[in-house]
C-alpha cells in the first residue's frame, strides 16, 4: 500500500521551492484555457505531484520538477494547448514509474491485471482514453525481460539498442507522443554536463548518442509539412546539434 501525502501541502518546504516557481509558469501559461480543461490540468497536475513526490531527480531534486518541466517545454517550444497533450507529459512517467500510486490514488483495484494495466485504466477512467493511450505510448517496456527474451531465442539485443528502437517506434506511430517524447528527451539527454558521476555520464551517453543522432538525421529529413513537427524541425536540429557537438560527439 502507497503511503500517499492526502494533498500537495508538501510543497510548503523549502526544498520544492523549485517546484512550486515551475507550477507557477504552468499555471501562467495555460490560464487561457476553459475552465474544464484547467480543472482537469489542475487534477493531472496534483496527481503527478502526489505520486512521484518521494523520488528525486538526476540533480538530486525532486522528482515533480520533471515532468513539469516536459510540460512547459511541450506549451513553450512547440506552443501546444492541446490539454490532453499536456496532461499527458504531466503524467507521462507515472505509469512507468508509480503505477501503484496512481491506482492507490483512485482507490481502485483489480487483481486480475498488472499495476501499469490498472494504472492505464485509471488514467482512461479520470482523464479520457486519449490522455491513457499517450501515456500508454510513453511508457518505456521493461527492456531487462526483452533482452532476455531475445537471448532465449538465439538473439543478441542491448538495452539500448531496444531503447532506439522505441523512440522510433514511437515517432512512426503517434506524432503527439513524439513531440512529447522529444521534450522529455530534451530534459534527460540534453543536460548530460549536470550529471556529477562519471561512470554514469558514460552510460547515458551511450545511451542516448544514438538517439540523438537519429533525431537530428530524422528531422533535417522531415518534408512533410503536415507533420506536428515540420514547424519546429530547424530549432530543434540546431539544439540537438549543439548538444551533441557539445556532450556526445567521440
Amino acid at each position: 500500500m502507497h503511503n500517499l501525502p492526502p494533498d500537495t501541502s508538501f510543497l510548503l518546504h523549502s526544498r520544492y521551492t523549485q517546484t512550486q516557481q515551475l507550477i507557477t509558469q504552468l499555471h501562467a501559461k495555460t490560464a487561457q484555457h476553459p475552465d474544464a480543461a484547467r480543472q482537469q490540468l489542475a487534477l493531472a497536475l496534483d496527481w503527478m505531484l502526489r505520486a512521484h513526490y518521494a523520488q528525486r531527480d538526476r540533480e538530486d531534486g525532486p522528482y515533480p520538477n520533471h515532468p513539469l518541466r516536459v510540460a512547459l517545454h511541450v506549451l513553450q517550444q512547440f506552443g501546444e494547448q492541446n490539454p490532453d497533450v499536456i496532461m499527458a507529459a504531466l503524467l507521462h512517467d507515472t505509469v512507468e514509474d508509480q503505477a501503484e500510486a496512481i491506482v492507490a490514488l483512485a482507490a481502485v483495484s483489480n487483481p486480475a491485471t498488472t499495476p501499469q494495466q490498472q494504472a492505464l485504466s485509471v488514467l482512461a477512467t479520470q482523464f479520457g482514453t486519449r490522455v491513457a493511450q499517450l501515456v500508454g505510448y510513453l511508457t518505456n517496456p521493461d527492456f531487462s525481460v526483452l533482452v532476455k527474451e531475445a537471448a532465449a531465442n538465439g538473439r543478441f539485443v542491448t538495452r539500448n539498442t531496444l531503447y532506439l528502437d522505441h523512440i522510433i517506434h514511437l515517432y512512426e506511430q503517434d506524432s503527439e507522443a513524439f513531440l512529447i517524447k522529444l521534450a522529455d528527451f530534451w530534459q534527460n539527454a540534453g543536460h548530460l554536463y549536470r550529471v556529477t558521476d562519471g561512470q554514469r555520464q558514460e552510460n547515458l551517453r551511450r545511451k542516448y548518442g544514438p538517439v540523438m543522432t537519429w533525431i537530428i538525421d530524422t528531422l533535417s529529413q522531415l518534408d512533410d509539412p503536415t507533420h506536428r513537427l515540420f514547424a519546429h524541425k530547424e530549432d530543434v536540429v540546431q539544439a540537438f546539434t549543439a548538444v551533441y557537438q557539445r556532450d556526445y560527439h567521440p
